[in-house]
């Protein structure tokens, strides 16, 4: 009995506890419908003050991927929009109502949409909150799929522009104003392929042509803002997994050097070795590097590596051809002059690729 009796006693105040622990974990306030039903206006707030105003900001929460194959990547993203529309706001206020939500298909919008895109979900519900004072907020979070054209001349040594590229499908910029106020990103993404430069991202207002009506002789223009993020593209995969295996396998090709001449069974198998070493690599590379129909720094680096070590296997069969001819001493003198030549040529080689 006494133990019961503890319990009752504690009853009360597990009620309390739980019931400051939901007042606590609930909202300030809960955003109540506008209902404006029917009587929402759906034309442009204000069109004789000038172009409508467009505050908008964005927030990257992650670069998922980046596939340059594809020539697209992926972000998951925050976008906020506002502007004036004092219509709304006086119909809020009639209603007693300082801060409501309307579906977005219910009033004005700038009728934005994003010309790049593949493939847009939106993770929130699509509405649109009407503050009294007219102001009207349209926020979202989003997962992408952009395409973007990738110039791969100077890969893996090269930098990218990710643009997210918005245009009006109705207004032209002579009606809308789009303005960025803010622009942010998380510390860390989950492609671990490339940097994101976030410090120079860009942002601003662009102007397009494009023929709404193929009868029309003159394109409308219509208002265009783009939001970029620069990467750059991590560099120590592709040394560790191409860089420095073909490095080794053209200073082993060079080995040809050090053998004396008149060993002409030594110096063609090592020869002949390498060049198959190469080619067996650089069919694993396949892989590796970007398909794209034209070279790439990388691709000539591979190209001038198997053209160094066919030439050291040539170098070989022409001392030994000399050195069976009776000209050892001028074989000798060819294979130590090559002992210099050919590292500083490759030498030249290394330092274009890395500064070319």
């Amino acid at each position: 009995m006494r133990t019961l009796s503890m319990i009752l006693r504690a009853v009360p105040l597990l009620l309390l506890v739980q019931a400051a622990v939901s007042f606590i974990a609930a909202p300030a306030h809960a955003v109540r419908p506008c209902g404006f039903g029917n009587d929402a206006p759906k034309t442009r707030p204000n069109p004789e003050a000038g172009p409508t105003v467009i505050r908008a900001g964005t927030f990257i929460f992650d670069l998922i991927e980046i596939d340059t194959m594809k020539q697209e990547f992926t972000l998951d993203y925050f976008v906020e929009a506002k502007w004036k529309d004092k219509r709304l706001g006086d119909m809020a206020r009639k209603k007693g109502l300082l801060l409501c939500e309307t579906p977005s298909s219910s009033v004005w919008r700038p009728g934005l949409f994003v010309v790049n895109g593949r493939e847009n979900r939106a993770l929130l519900p699509m509405v649109l909150y009407v503050h009294a004072d007219g102001t009207v907020e349209a926020e979202n979070r989003y997962i992408g799929t952009f395409a973007a054209q990738f110039d791969l001349s100077d890969f893996p040594l090269d930098d990218q522009t990710l643009p997210i590229t918005f245009i009006s499908t109705k207004y032209g910029p002579e009606d809308l104003s789009i303005v960025f106020e803010g622009t942010g990103a998380g510390k860390v993404f989950s492609e671990a392929a490339w940097d994101a430069r976030l410090g120079r991202l860009e942002a601003g207002v662009y102007e397009m042509d494009l023929l709404k009506n193929t009868n029309e002789e003159k394109p409308v223009r219509l208002a265009l803002f783009e939001y970029k993020i620069e990467v750059k593209r991590r560099i120590m995969y592709y040394v560790w997994k191409v860089f420095l295996p073909l490095c080794v396998i053209v200073f082993a090709s060079w080995a040809i050097f050090w053998i004396d001449p008149t060993h002409i069974g030594v110096q063609t198998g090592i020869g002949t070795a390498m060049l198959l070493t190469i080619i067996a690599f650089l069919f694993s590379l396949e892989r590796v590097l970007p398909k794209i129909d034209y070279l790439s720094r990388m691709d000539i680096f591979v190209y001038s590596s198997l053209v160094f070590v066919f030439l050291a296997f040539v170098q070989g069969i022409a001392t030994c051809t000399i050195a069976a001819r009776g000209k050892e001493s001028l074989a000798r003198r060819i294979d130590h002059w090559s002992r210099a030549i050919f590292p500083l040529a490759y030498a030249a080689a290394i330092a274009w690729f890395w500064m070319g």
